[in-house]
């Protein structure tokens, strides 16, 4: 990376941004208006607060609950990550086939479910562990998409903007996810924090477009 630094100044000089999208700093603010960004903001923050939340949850959870070896967490984690950069290539080619608003929601609800299986009582350690790198697939995969959005949700073409409040509500969820988290993990039954991991799972299905579409026969196709 220092290497990668240092070789800085032989970037090209010349910008490729469309000075349509370079705004003045009283216009900046104005984006706010725009209720598709606020919409793709919420998409954007709803998943990833919760999966950031998780990072600090889980480990806790396995090492207390499930009684699995701390060294092993590293091993859950790296694998949990392999698994996500699998989703976003995968997401790259599906995304683009009919099919693609289709395996968004069914990973969106598998999603759930595998989180459903990683806290229920009485869970045993490699079930959870198998549900928790699979739904870093699935998870990924729904997030992936999210971005995919960006375009579509921009005003007039804002690019820039739309990925500038995307990034905003990437790291306010890194903030967030602790904090929402773990008191509603810590209460004495676990439905308040079931109920909060299904609406982060699948609000965005209901803010972004699916492009799912009715055929002239009545039948959903993607």
């Amino acid at each position: 990376m220092l290497g990668l630094a240092l070789l800085t100044p032989l970037l090209p000089k010349t910008s490729h941004i469309d000075k349509a999208e370079i705004k003045p700093f009283r216009q900046i603010f104005a984006i706010y208006k725009n209720p598709s960004l606020i919409r793709l903001a919420a998409a954007v923050g709803s998943p990833l607060t919760l999966a950031l939340g998780l990072v600090a949850i889980v480990p806790i959870y396995f090492i207390q609950t499930l009684h699995v070896a701390p060294a092993t967490i590293g091993l859950i984690s790296t694998l949990s990550i392999l698994s996500s950069v699998l989703a976003g290539i995968f997401a790259g080619f599906v995304l683009n086939l009919r099919i693609g608003g289709w395996v968004v929601v069914i990973s969106a609800i598998t999603s759930v479910l595998l989180e459903f299986v990683v806290f229920s009582p009485g869970v045993a350690a490699d079930v959870a562990i198998a549900a928790k790198i699979i739904q870093g697939f699935t998870g990924s995969f729904v997030v992936a998409w999210i971005f995919t959005n960006i375009p579509k949700m921009s005003q007039e073409g804002d690019v820039m903007g739309a990925g500038g409040i995307a990034e905003q509500f990437l790291y306010i969820s890194m903030f967030l996810g602790p904090i929402v988290l773990f008191p509603l993990f810590s209460l004495p039954t676990l439905v308040p924090f079931l109920v909060v991991v299904t609406i982060a799972h699948l609000l965005p299905l209901f803010l972004l477009p699916l492009e799912l579409k009715l055929s002239k026969r009545g039948q959903v196709v993607a």
